[in-house]
């Protein structure tokens, strides 16, 4: 199966003092937001035969973090 969405991050050190620093990233799961349906319904005397019901992959997520070391 093809990978459907896609991951970015960005990452950015600043020097805050001779033995400081500080890092700031941000992390983007599935950016582009793509649907990944799971199977339809295979129970021929359901009412949900043939149906999609479910998602496969999960929605957009954003985390952020910061790091000081020193």
């Amino acid at each position: 199966m093809a990978r459907v969405g896609r991951d970015i991050t960005a990452r950015r050190d600043f020097v805050i003092h001779e033995n400081v620093r500080l890092a700031l990233q941000a992390d983007a799961f599935n950016v582009n937001n793509a649907v990944h349906f799971a199977a339809p319904g295979t129970n021929i005397n359901s009412a949900a035969f043939g149906i999609f019901t479910a998602v496969a992959n999960s929605p957009r997520k954003l985390q952020f973090s910061a790091r000081v070391t020193f």
